[in-house]
């Protein structure tokens, strides 16, 4: 008989800096932590406590918010630059490190969440820099794709960036579902 202990590796996400409520702008305090799986390429996975954060506002719509680090996407298991290379078209299922893991289907639902996103993300850029970083109203006006000027002046990068300025500020990024 044989006794088998299993281990594994959890990193503990600490918050360096004194997190605010992205709806509110109320200090949070520490409520809790939750295990989160994050995917790499090639089938690897890693596990995170990520601190939850509550609002000390009770009248605050948006009680409780998780603190993720920048290699992880909201609502995404798999690591933020893996998911970036894809929609970049950097890497697909044909390349060898990513042959089963994650799978081409998995792969089309991230470009097709970006392709779907891409307005909704450019409103609430534009939206962050009219009203928090004053910039003037041709930022409101202007016909240009912000997304696709991030992609090409923050590569790689430029879904962390995205992610952190629109979730930091109260935004959101819809997941896209693919029906049957």
């Amino acid at each position: 008989m044989f006794l088998v202990i299993w281990r594994k590796t959890v990193f503990l996400v600490i918050c360096q800096e004194m997190p605010v409520c992205p709806k509110c702008g109320k200090p949070l305090v520490l409520r809790d932590h939750r295990r989160r799986i994050h995917r790499l390429a090639g089938g690897k996975k890693e596990w995170y406590m990520i601190p939850r954060m509550e609002c000390i506002n009770k009248e605050c719509p948006c009680k409780i918010h998780s603190c993720i680090p920048d290699n992880m996407s909201p609502h995404k298991h798999y690591d933020a630059g893996l998911i970036e290379d894809v929609i970049d078209g950097v890497l697909s299922s044909d390349d060898i490190g990513t042959e089963d893991y994650p799978c081409a289907d998995t792969m089309a639902l991230w470009k097709e969440w970006a392709e779907k996103n891409t307005t909704n993300i450019d409103g609430q850029i534009r939206s962050i820099g009219y009203r928090l970083l004053d910039f003037g109203i041709e930022i409101l006006t202007s016909a240009a794709s912000i997304m696709q000027e991030l992609r090409q002046k923050i590569s790689p990068g430029w879904l962390k960036a995205v992610t952190w300025v629109i979730y930091n500020t109260g935004g959101r990024i819809t997941p896209v579902a693919r029906l049957p």
